[in-house]
């Protein structure tokens, strides 16, 4: 597996979960998308189980959520570096969980109410910031 990650096509993967995870909600807010970016991040941690995964899908989840709400919150740009940063560390959290289980009928329903359960937390905190435009 680790060929995987010096394997070419990975950086194509890597780009497009991240087009996939930006149009999924800010100013685009492709529906679709917020059901497909989880299951492209799901592969890359089934195909190669090291940190560097992880890494990789919480900086796509920080630079995505500058993309996304950057402009349309209206915040300053260090705040939302900030916020960016810490829900990226929150939202890769199912993941890790996802990754060291054995149960995986079982996993598909927690793993969904977790990123659910982290999606709500985050419209707590900022109720707009999942609003479309």
């Amino acid at each position: 597996m680790k060929k995987f990650f010096k394997n070419k096509y990975f950086s194509v993967f890597i780009i497009l979960s991240f087009l996939i995870y930006v149009m999924s909600n800010g100013e685009w807010c492709v529906p679709i998308f917020a059901w497909i970016y989880p299951i492209l991040f799901l592969c890359m941690v089934y195909l190669n189980r090291t940190r560097k995964v992880y890494l990789i899908i919480s900086s796509i989840y920080a630079i995505g959520f500058v993309v996304q709400f950057g402009k349309a919150i209206g915040m300053d740009i260090k705040i939302c570096i900030m916020v960016a940063v810490l829900s990226s560390f929150l939202k890769v959290l199912p993941y890790i969980y996802w990754s060291k289980s054995k149960m995986r009928f079982q996993d598909t329903i927690i793993f969904a109410s977790i990123m659910v359960s982290i999606e709500y937390i985050i419209y707590l905190i900022y109720p707009s910031s999942t609003a479309p435009i």
